[in-house]
Order: C-alpha cells, then sequence, then structure tokens
C-alpha cells in the first residue's frame, strides 16, 4: 500500500531492460520485473527518493529527489540496484544554477530541465568525470515536469517561454509560437 499523491503530483516509470521502475517523491522508487514480479517492490540498493526516473545511455538516473531537489543521482552501469558513489560508475551530480530539476529525458544521452536551465549529460567512458554535463539553454526551463515529453528522439516541453521542441543534436525551438501559446 501507498500513501496517497497529492493532486499535484503522479508516478513516473522507466524501463531498464526487464525491470519496469516507479518513481513518486513520497516513497522509496519501486521496481517490477516483467514475467517474474506479481507486484512493485523496493528497488534495491539504497536509491535516493525521486520524483522522476529515466534511462540515460545505460544507466538508471533519478531526479526531483527528495533530500535535494538540484541534484540528479544515477546509478551503476548496468547495476540498476548499485547506489554508492564511486561503484560502478554510481555518482550524482548537484546544479549549482537554474533551480530545481524538473526532470530528465533519457536516451543515448540525457536532457536535464530545471526551473531555468537546460542541460545535457553525455556519458565519457575513459574519463576523469562519468558525465559530461553542459548547458544548452539559460533562462529557459520547465516549471511543470509533466509537460516534459520525449517522441522519436525529440524533447517537447511547456518552457517559461511558451511551447519549445530540443532536437537530437541540441537545438531548440519554439513550436506553439503566437495561437497556441497565447491560448494556452
Amino acid at each position: 500500500a501507498y500513501s496517497a499523491l497529492d493532486s499535484t503530483v503522479n508516478w513516473t516509470f522507466a524501463q531498464f531492460n526487464s525491470v519496469v521502475i516507479a518513481c513518486q517523491a513520497n516513497t522509496v522508487p519501486q521496481a517490477f520485473t516483467l514475467g517474474g514480479s506479481s507486484e512493485f517492490a523496493n528497488l534495491g540498493g539504497s536509491p535516493p527518493q525521486a520524483a522522476y526516473v529515466a534511462v540515460v545511455n545505460r544507466f538508471v538516473v533519478l531526479s526531483g529527489l527528495l533530500s535535494a531537489p538540484r541534484r540528479v543521482q544515477w546509478s551503476g552501469l548496468n547495476a540498476i540496484t548499485t547506489w554508492t558513489s564511486g561503484t560502478t560508475y554510481s555518482d550524482y551530480q548537484d546544479m549549482p544554477d537554474g533551480g530545481n530539476v524538473r526532470g530528465v529525458v533519457g536516451g543515448e544521452f540525457g536532457v536535464i530541465l530545471q526551473d531555468t536551465s537546460i542541460r545535457r549529460m553525455t556519458f565519457s567512458p575513459g574519463a576523469d568525470i562519468i558525465f559530461q554535463i553542459d548547458r544548452l539553454a539559460r533562462d529557459l526551463g520547465t516549471s511543470l515536469p509533466y509537460s516534459v515529453v520525449d517522441a522519436e528522439g525529440l524533447v517537447l516541453f511547456y518552457s517559461t517561454k511558451g511551447f519549445m521542441m530540443i532536437s537530437g543534436d541540441g537545438s531548440m525551438k519554439p513550436i506553439g509560437k503566437e495561437r497556441v501559446d497565447r491560448t494556452f
């Protein structure tokens, strides 16, 4: 049994191989093994409580952390129950500016959406850092985390400047200019 959700929050889900991971900030991330589980159970290891989950490259990435809202934290490489920093590439990164992290969109690379900043996280095997995190936009972000949609390599979201789209190359363009943004 889970505590009732506030009317402003939802569960978020991501699939890593045959495991479905579910998150909402009021409980430990949950896991369900397809073809094996009969109900969700706590994700193994010691993952932080998080509102959002994504899979970036071969890592589970949690954001909207209850204890550190400006942080993204990722599991070990191909090790979704490894959360100890420095073990099997597991680690975290605090964002020094841009506000709270409102979600991460996964794929080969990750897109981190904050209140007023957008960043890209790229796995850097063999480097001193695990993920290279580069800023894509300043003074552009989202305060509506459930407006973020991943559609065939495009990230769509409602920003502080209206509806926006991020392409796979990191370029951004407004998609709701004029009528749509004004109506919304």
